[in-house]
């Protein structure tokens, strides 16, 4: 592992397991703290920090987290996937926090201004792209959720929150804001305000789907294959297409085919 550190006041701890020769750690400020504890794996990430009182824990609270009754019986795509992550933070104040048993392969994360916030929680088996180019925005990652290919851009402040137990697909998207601003040429405002994106627990996001700003997802809902979410989605519902709609409704989906009751 290679550390370089040019500024007083960093404080550095590494215990994982996943921390493998060849990771790098360049720090350029002031009073940044990096706690990465044991139970979580990311092969040998890079990570790169210019600023000053930036936080980054990963599992590093002590006790075990009791492990989750449905953990998948197929192997994960990720687990093929040595690709290490890299983190980068330019800016000041910002904080990424993981739980426990988290594996975050070939990942990018990015933190570009100040007082942001990533929270992804234990049990995480994620590939995902979090690009932050603004301040106060947060992100998070609930519990036991699962990731093939995820980018979320937060390009505005706002909250962008992923709920527990949920199934995300290759190629999704998800954006606070529309990254530039739409302007009323009589009236001179701005018609393409920022909004959270919201999603409950156990929500299944199919291949290349998209959620927009301002939009919510209840909890044990699926979105179908390249659907594009721009309002309100239900409960336990099922929407599909370009903008997504509600076709069907009452229904929930499992992560393994024997957890699902099936008639002939």
């Amino acid at each position: 592992m290679e550390i370089k550190d040019e500024g007083t006041g960093n404080s550095c701890r590494f215990e994982a397991d996943g921390f493998e020769a060849g990771a790098s750690l360049t720090i350029r400020g002031n009073d940044n703290t990096i706690e990465i504890g044991a139970d979580i794996d990311m092969r040998a990430p890079k990570i790169f920090i210019e600023g000053n009182g930036n936080v980054i824990r990963m599992a590093a609270d002590p006790g075990e987290v009791a492990s989750p009754a449905g953990i998948p019986t197929r192997p994960f795509l990720l687990q093929r996937d040595d690709r290490a992550p890299a983190i980068d933070i330019l800016g000041n104040c910002n904080t990424i926090e993981t739980g426990r048993h988290v594996q975050i392969y070939s990942s990018l994360i990015q933190l570009v201004g100040s007082d942001n916030l990533m929270r992804i929680g234990s049990w995480v088996r994620a590939h995902l792209r979090v690009d932050f180019q603004t301040s106060r925005a947060t992100f998070e990652l609930g519990d036991e959720t699962t990731s093939v290919a995820l980018q979320a851009s937060l390009h505005e402040p706002g909250t962008m929150r992923i709920g527990k137990d949920c199934q995300i697909s290759a190629d999704i998207y998800l954006t606070v804001s529309d990254t530039h601003p739409i302007v009323d040429l009589t009236t001179g405002e701005r018609i393409n305000k920022a909004g959270d994106v919201i999603i409950g627990d156990h929500v299944w996001l199919g291949f290349k789907s998209t959620v927009l700003k301002g939009c919510t997802i209840g909890s044990g809902s699926t979105i179908g294959t390249c659907a594009v979410v721009t309002g309100d989605i239900p409960e336990n519902c099922v929407a599909v297409g370009n903008p997504a709609k509600v076709v069907r409704e009452n229904v929930t989906w499992a992560r393994e085919f024997s957890d699902a009751e099936t008639t002939p």
